[in-house]
């Protein structure tokens, strides 16, 4: 079988020659490594999307590693502020914020345009021969967040949710016209990373995803005749069924740690094709050859038996990942992967595509809701009515409350810790438990922060609610700031105060601040492998200025654990943000 017969023969349900491999994006770092110069075919793509049309994997990868596809991308423009680091672009903020921003998106360009289809087709006449071609698309949810930013987004859900929901519309009816023109090309596939995962949970409710993505990625998805593969990060396991029921054939990459990817291929193996996942975190970016295959080995020993298994790495080839391991990977696939004879039958087809389940109905007219109820019920007691406020996510009357509460002569103080920090104490314990989500998390903090903004002038005689001073950073290099910022406002919200110094810091820019601000807490954050050596440097500049004992120091972020915080001598290790802030909780008893 040649890469592209085997590739739609797994996602059709059969038994290939042997394990395909599919990567949706392959850095030129790692070309150049494998190659040993930087003569070839470079990939294009990049996070600063003006134009659509890019390259992700170069077409000779194919020739030095197993890997049995080629990748273009037509994902729309992305409206959003980017910055350069380390030769690549990375998106700093969203330019989509209000209503009249919208007039942004009237420069998409034109979905039925020839030419914007003319370098993909010289693209696929050129190089993809017998590859597997891989057209990626956004359905929707995507290009939203990143043009309005995480934050915004998903405050916006609760707040401006008709904002959202244009916004996710006018991408979704962009990109489910070029969905239908980009079959006229020689495509074999579709892959769509609309990533809604976020860490150990999903980034929103499973009710939110139903009302504002399912729609959107529907539209796009009914127009394709092609099979295609839905991509997240995170942990994706509660939205499962729904993903699966807009039809889709396959389902990348299983982000170790927030996916068992043998459980997904337990539960729904016979239902879809599994792609992933080797790890990027630790096994290619830090591990050696042989650990490398040995993952690859493991996997494939676990999810191949009766197909519907693509092997891939957890998420991409980036520029940190070692050649070596890429290598390494290629041949334990060769290895380990091939299918024989007796096995190679046909199996079961894909069950066509499904609509989703509705949702479970809206009360009946006059039915009143247990939070209406409960806030009824707390009438007379102004410290429940604010803790109410701060958990049902009433930001509009958080100051009318406040004022009751002052009116009745209660203590600014009283108010601030019995009725606004205890209240964001339980809306943490609710995110931790994965009750609430993003959304419902960070307009509670909104609202817990609009009452405190009032309290905190009526203090008196210097009178303090603080359990302790933080100093919160994403390190030099890495410019991922959502996980920090939900860090920042959960330790906000539960009695800490706050100096957030942003993304991309220096290490000398932290030192400064300590000596300045002198605080009980330094939590650093990285997201990619290559920045976790300079939460070491950090430590160790605090060391040699005489400023270690001074400050606990905890790190967060999904590639490191806690051997890694004891081996960089930093106090402590958060695994999400619930988990953080219960750490310095510790740290400041």
């Amino acid at each position: 079988m040649n890469s592209r017969e085997r590739v739609l023969a797994v996602l059709n349900g059969e038994i290939p020659d042997r394990v395909p491999w599919i990567e949706n994006y392959v850095s030129n770092e790692v070309m150049a490594g494998l190659l040993g110069h930087d003569n070839f075919l470079h990939a294009t793509y990049s996070q600063k999307i003006e134009h659509p049309g890019m390259i992700r994997v170069s077409p000779e990868i194919c020739k030095l590693v197993p890997i049995d596809n080629i990748s273009y991308d037509m994902a729309p423009p992305r409206f959003a502020k980017t910055e350069r680091i380390g030769g690549h672009d990375h998106i700093t903020e969203g330019l989509i914020k209000e209503k009249e921003d919208l007039r942004l998106l009237d420069s998409l360009p034109d979905p039925d345009d020839e030419s914007l289809y003319q370098p993909a087709e010289e693209f696929l006449e050129r190089y993809k021969g017998d590859l597997a071609a891989i057209a990626t698309v956004r359905t929707g949810p995507g290009n939203t967040y990143l043009s309005m930013s995480i934050e915004r987004f998903c405050t916006k859900i609760v707040t401006e949710p008709d904002l959202v929901k244009e916004v996710l519309w006018r991408f979704s009816n962009w990109s489910r016209r070029v969905a239908k023109n980009l079959q006229e090309l020689p495509f074999d596939l579709f892959f769509m990373p609309d990533d809604i995962g976020f860490g150990h949970a999903p980034m929103i409710s499973a009710q939110h995803f139903r009302e504002f993505c399912v729609p959107v990625m529907r539209n796009v998805i009914e127009v394709m005749k092609l099979p295609c593969i839905y991509h997240s990060d995170g942990n994706i396991m509660p939205l499962m069924e729904e993903i699966i029921g807009l039809g889709v054939d396959g389902i990348a990459n299983m982000e170790p740690g927030p996916m068992d990817i043998d459980e997904v291929k337990r539960l729904y193996g016979d239902r879809v094709t599994i792609v992933g996942n080797i790890d990027l975190h630790y096994t290619l970016t830090k591990g050696t050859p042989a650990e490398t295959a040995e993952e690859v080995r493991k996997r494939i020993e676990s999810l191949a038996p009766g197909g519907r298994y693509i092997l891939s790495s957890a998420n991409s080839l980036p520029n940190y990942v070692k050649p070596a391991n890429v290598r390494a990977m290629g041949e334990a696939l060769l290895k380990y992967g091939v299918y024989k004879d007796a096995d190679r039958k046909r199996g079961k087809r894909p069950a066509a595509r499904s609509a989703v389940q509705p949702l479970s109905p809206e009360p009946e007219k006059g039915e009143e809701k247990a939070p209406d109820k409960q806030a009824r019920a707390h009438q007379g007691d102004p410290i429940r009515s604010i803790k109410d406020a701060v958990n049902q996510l009433k930001q509009g009357e958080i100051a009318g409350l406040v004022r009751d509460a002052l009116s009745a002569n209660l203590d600014p103080l009283v108010i601030i810790n019995d009725g606004l920090i205890k209240a964001m104490d339980e809306v943490g314990k609710n995110f931790a438990a994965n009750k609430i989500f993003v959304p419902e998390m960070m307009v509670s903090a909104m609202t817990m922060k609009t009452g405190l903004d009032l309290l905190k002038p009526l203090l008196k005689g210097g009178g303090s609610f603080s359990r302790g001073r933080v100093v919160i950073a994403t390190v030099k290099g890495d410019l991922h700031d959502i996980g920090k910022n939900i860090v920042a406002m959960m330790l906000e919200g539960s009695g800490f105060e706050v100096i957030d110094l942003g993304i991309n810091v220096n290490g000398s820019v932290i030192l400064e601040k300590i000596r300045e601000a002198k605080p009980s807490i330094l939590g650093l954050s990285a997201l990619l492998t290559t920045t976790m050596p300079e939460m070491e440097r950090v430590v160790q500049l605090l060391r040699s200025e005489g400023l270690r004992d001074s400050v606990k120091v905890v790190v967060g972020g999904a590639p490191l654990n806690a051997r890694f915080a004891e081996e960089i001598g930093a106090d402590g290790y958060g695994a999400d943000a619930a988990s953080a802030v219960d750490l310095c909780k510790r740290l400041v008893a």
